[in-house]
């Protein structure tokens, strides 16, 4: 019988026997050591919270909220050419990325401007209506019938449609905006009223500022579990709201 190092070749292969590894399936994994065969563990155990933990939604139904109000036709701006220019190329081009990243989800379209919003389109799939809307809308007015932003209003209006949706898909809004303050009408509750409710209806909100952060939008961003980014350049404005074109993270 042959012999290797002083050893019967059985011996050795028995010996070895302790380092074959178990994965989740109960299948043996080769390992060339005790160490890498704890490191192995760990990486799967690793990858096995992160599948869990981090679920990518696969049908969405999403609100992009635009402000059209006065403070986007700002002469003084990062974004070039203008502000105005850079929103509607911007925006119309997340509009038609969004399709290519979730063929089979949904899009509406809303604007803030003159203290309240406008439903520019209803959720719905293809990307040539909510276009031709944003140009529509973005060539309407001047600056003397724009007037302000309001964010309370267009999370109400968004809140209304998206609550009608499946449980079983991702409510989301993506808000847009230049202004840094918000002209609410607080006849039927102030925007905290607004922040329970999207909390309620399980709707996640995130915004885009061209201009800086305002305290309000991260308060609603963190506590519907959002995210708040400012762009100083229309590339970074690009960056951060290309971003929501890829589901968010889900809790399992």
């Amino acid at each position: 019988m042959s012999r290797r190092g002083g050893e019967h070749a059985w011996e050795a292969t028995f010996e070895r026997s302790w380092e074959a590894v178990r994965d989740e399936g109960g299948f043996l994994v080769a390992a060339a050591s005790e160490a890498d065969a704890d490191a192995e563990r760990v990486r799967r155990q690793r990858v096995a919270e992160l599948t869990k933990s981090i679920q990518r939604g696969v049908i969405r139904y999403v609100f992009l909220v635009v402000d059209m109000s006065v403070a986007t036709r700002a002469r003084e701006s990062a974004i070039r050419p203008s502000l105005r220019v850079g929103l509607e190329e911007i925006t119309t081009a997340f509009v038609h990325e969004f399709y290519s990243h979730n063929p089979i989800s949904n899009l509406g379209l809303i604007a803030m401007r003159r203290g309240t919003a406008d439903k520019l389109t209803e959720l719905s799939g293809g990307p040539t209506k909510h276009a031709a809307a944003l140009s529509a809308a973005l060539a309407e007015g001047d600056v003397t019938t724009d007037g302000a932003m309001s964010i309370k209003a267009a999370l109400d209006l968004a809140r209304m449609s998206l609550k009608l949706v499946p449980t079983y898909a991702s409510r989301e809004v993506v808000v847009v905006h230049a202004a840094l303050s918000t002209v609410d009408d607080t006849r039927h509750g102030d925007i905290f009223d607004s922040l329970a409710a999207l909390k309620a209806a399980g709707i996640r909100v995130s915004f885009v500022s061209v201009t800086a952060e305002v305290h309000v939008t991260r308060r609603i961003a963190e506590e519907t579990d959002g995210t708040v980014g400012v762009a100083s350049s229309k590339a970074t404005l690009r960056e951060l709201l290309f971003s929501h074109t890829t589901p968010p993270p889900a809790a399992a």
